[in-house]
C-alpha cells in the first residue's frame, strides 16, 4: 500500500518498517542517505579504477582527466597512491 504526497509528488511506502519514497510515475524506489552515499563512493572508486587502464590504452594524462571529468593534478595524484 501506498500514499501519494502531492506536496512532494511522490509515494510514501512502509517497507519493512522504514518508510521509503518512490516516483509514482516509474514506480522505483528513490535511494536513502547511506544507499546514495554507497552508490557515491562506488562510482568514485569506478572512476580512479579507470586512470590506470586509460593511460595503459595510450591516452595521456590530460586527456584521462577530460574523459573522468577530473582536474589533472587529481589523476597525477592517483598515479602515485
Amino acid at each position: 500500500m501506498s500514499v501519494h504526497s502531492e506536496v512532494l509528488g511522490l509515494d510514501l511506502r512502509l517497507i519493512a518498517g522504514e518508510l521509503r519514497f518512490y516516483n509514482p510515475r516509474t514506480g522505483k524506489k528513490l535511494l536513502n542517505y547511506k544507499e546514495t552515499e554507497q552508490a557515491r563512493q562506488q562510482a568514485e572508486q569506478a572512476q580512479l579504477n579507470a586512470i590506470p587502464r586509460l593511460l595503459e590504452m595510450g591516452l595521456s594524462i590530460e586527456q584521462v582527466a577530460t574523459a573522468l571529468s577530473l582536474p589533472v593534478e587529481e589523476v597525477r595524484q592517483n598515479l602515485t597512491t
